[in-house]
């Protein structure tokens, strides 16, 4: 009897890993946090998931194609235009990405497993922050 128990748990065991593992590869290895706050608690929303994304604009265009979160790019492409259809409309007006606290000025930038990502629309006044 005790035989039986011991193969049944290392069954188990077995069982639980694979499943681990499958969820690994299919959902994706990474998970993340994305805040976006905007002008207003209107467009304010968090997003939170799991991703194989190995940088921000990888991570970006996945959230896109799932079809809840939408960005644009600027003329040279580096910069970000529009989050959620909420669009920066003149000088006075900027999209920054901090992750984890630090600030982010390149969507190449490598993102890692529990990256907390926040994206602020700031507008300035005068011109000033």
């Amino acid at each position: 009897m005790k035989r039986k128990g011991a193969i049944l748990l290392t069954l188990a065991v077995v069982v639980l890993a694979a499943v681990m593992i499958i969820t690994r590869i299919l959902v994706g290895k990474k998970s993340y946090t994305v805040s976006v706050e905007g002008v207003g608690s209107y467009f304010d929303k968090t997003y939170r998931g799991f991703t194989n994304a190995v940088t921000l604009k990888d991570l970006f265009d996945e959230m896109s194609a799932k079809g809840n979160f939408s960005y644009t790019l600027k003329y040279g492409g580096t910069e970000i235009y529009t989050i959620n259809g909420l669009e920066v409309t003149d000088a006075d007006m900027v999209w920054t990405i901090k992750i984890n606290g630090e600030s982010v000025s390149d969507l190449n930038y490598e993102i890692h497993d529990k990256d907390k990502i926040v994206i602020t629309c700031h507008i300035h006044s005068n011109g000033l922050a």
